[in-house]
């Protein structure tokens, strides 16, 4: 992402849901989950743009993956308009990337199986990149700015905004924000620090998320333990099930930790 100065920043908008898992594929240490089957009747995936600029710098990449041990050839489309078309076989990977000319409200990228009845392949991302304005979303934002920039972001619906430098994920830095606006519709002028591109955070306390649970950690028995012939790692729900293992390996002479 980069620094359109006081009006916005480059972004993207990313389809990478998995669906299925192609056990038989080769993928080295990558994962074996794809997105939709791209068939012959077609695909059609939402992609959002939020908050966008227009349509200066329009740029659509695609990632593809075959699932049958055929020639594929996958026809790509914009909100109905055809962008050109990728070939590969088997269950190679292919890449499509192409400009486009404009986005709407309900962006959609068609995929079409065009080598026939059995040309079934995979969808592995779609990223559009374009640019957005800076206003949140949902009470949040996550943004690029260049250091010494002066940043005012929009769209709030309370107050309490906070922005977090988190150019340095271990070293998160919260700025000074100066809110100004009618509830609702609140904005917040920000200065950012440092120099070159940075990275930030913009949220309010709705936008804030509790944990599901917390569970006091309790601690493993293998820093005391010494010296063991066979670990055995469980969670916790499961160790009295462990028991007649545990006890098989002590008759056979061996040390054993859980």
């Amino acid at each position: 992402m980069s620094d359109l100065g006081p009006s916005g920043f480059s972004t993207f908008s990313e389809y990478a849901e998995k669906k299925f898992y192609l056990a038989a594929l080769n993928n080295g240490p990558e994962d074996n989950f794809m997105g939709p089957v791209i068939r012959p009747s077609g695909l059609t995936l939402p992609l959002a743009t939020p908050d966008s600029l227009g349509n200066s710098e329009l740029r659509l990449q695609v990632k593809l993956r075959g699932v049958t041990l055929l020639p594929h050839q996958v026809e790509i489309a914009w909100n109905g308009v055809t962008l050109g078309s990728v070939n590969f076989a088997n269950r190679d990977e292919a890449s499509f990337e192409s400009p486009v000319a404009d986005i709407a409200s309900d962006n959609m990228l068609g995929l079409t199986g065009k080598a026939g009845d059995t040309d079934y392949s995979a969808i592995e991302s779609a990223q559009l990149f374009y640019n957005r304005a800076y206003r949140a979303l949902g009470n949040q934002l996550k943004f690029t700015a260049l250091g010494g920039d002066k940043v005012t972001l929009g769209g709030f619906s309370e107050t309490g905004v906070r922005v977090v430098d988190v150019t340095r994920p271990a070293d998160p830095l919260e700025l000074s924000v100066l809110e100004f606006g009618a509830p609702g519709d609140l904005s917040g002028k920000v200065t950012v620090p440092g120099s070159g591109a940075r990275e930030l955070y913009a949220f309010t306390p709705s936008a804030i998320t509790a944990p599901d649970y917390l569970k006091h950690y309790k601690s493993s028995a293998l820093k005391t333990a010494g010296a063991a012939d066979l670990v055995i790692l469980s969670h916790a729900a499961f160790i009295d099930r462990l028991a007649p293992l545990v006890a098989q390996r002590e008759r056979e002479g061996l040390r054993v930790v859980v």
